[in-house]
């Protein structure tokens, strides 16, 4: 996914005079190639409708979205400079699970998500949102730790929250009579998100960051393999067994939930593919590193919602 910085102009869209199945379509391809790669589901694309707004404020990209009811499932994405985003709630409840984890995110307030960990978001009605687009390096300059602070809600009704709040809701609305540079604008986020979150620059922060990134990529490119545990990666990442747990569980991660994350990602991903149609189930759960297919079906019902039978043979909207 190209950076933020790469898309030079603010741009508008609205599905208002467009036939309602085209406008989904478009709307869909707008998100994937914007925000992070996803599929995105609604209960009748005939009656689907939405408008965005794209505001470029130096190395970061502010959205603003509003959009009938939608159901959004992104699997998580390899980047080298890997993107997140703060999604504020301006309007109704986002029902989200990120990894192992259920949490609803409710109107006024902001979530932190990484795009290279699989989420899915639900609404039940119609709402509105402000998603800022940022990338990692960005970000670490004022949040060295951001997968401490990911996937927990946080009210702007805070101290700090609701000054974070305020600026994000004005940028959207007033960003025209803004007089001070864009960049400048985004770095006050930046220090402003920081303080909500509860976090400050930090020497350690960014060696322990690259750690934990080497971690999550020792994990990626290993996980077919049924033997591969925690040792092992310990081993390869040249850190202790016990350092390898305290910097995923600073991140509120496991080392079993992440490598089954990625596994169950792959399988997804393996079952829709139609160079794999005469593959059974357990072949695919063999070739992602499981070695018990009953074991599989049952932790792929519980992240999905589907067996993988069920997933295979989904209708997608």
């Amino acid at each position: 996914m190209a950076t933020p910085a790469s898309r030079a102009m603010d741009h508008s869209w609205s599905s208002t005079g467009m036939p309602r199945e085209a406008a989904f379509l478009r709307w869909r391809d707008w998100a994937s190639s914007m925000i992070a790669s996803m599929d995105i589901k609604v209960p009748d694309p005939t009656r689907f409708a939405a408008e965005q707004q794209t505001i470029m404020l130096g190395p970061v990209a502010l959205l603003t979205v509003r959009a009938t009811e939608q159901q959004i499932i992104h699997r998580g994405e390899k980047a080298s400079d890997p993107m997140f985003q703060l999604l504020f709630s301006r309007s109704k409840h986002f029902q989200t699970r990120v990894a192992d984890r259920d949490f609803t995110l409710k109107q006024g307030e902001f979530v932190l998500l990484d795009n290279t960990r699989s989420y899915e978001m639900r609404t039940q009605d119609a709402h509105a949102a402000i998603d800022l687009v940022m990338p990692q390096s960005w970000l670490e300059r004022w949040i060295p730790e951001p997968w401490t602070a990911v996937a927990q809600p946080f009210p702007t009704t805070g101290s700090w929250g609701a000054p974070l709040g305020k600026l994000l809701t004005a940028m959207a609305d007033e960003i025209g009579s803004a007089t001070l540079p864009r960049a400048m604008l985004a770095d006050q986020v930046g220090a402003l998100l920081a303080l909500a979150v509860g976090q400050r620059p930090a020497g350690s922060g960014s060696h322990r960051s690259r750690v934990r990134r080497r971690i999550l990529a020792i994990i990626e490119d290993g996980y077919a393999d049924p033997q591969l545990d925690i040792d092992q990666v310990a081993r390869e990442a040249g850190i202790s067994r016990r350092y390898l747990q305290s910097l995923l569980a600073e991140a509120g991660m496991t080392f079993v939930g992440c490598l089954n994350g990625v596994r169950l990602d792959r399988a997804s991903q393996l079952l829709l593919d139609s160079a794999r149609t005469g593959y059974r189930t357990s072949e695919i759960a063999w070739m992602c590193g499981f070695r018990d297919p009953d074991y599989f079906a049952r932790m792929f019902r519980k992240r999905f919602g589907l067996s993988p039978t069920q997933w295979r043979t989904r209708t997608l909207a």
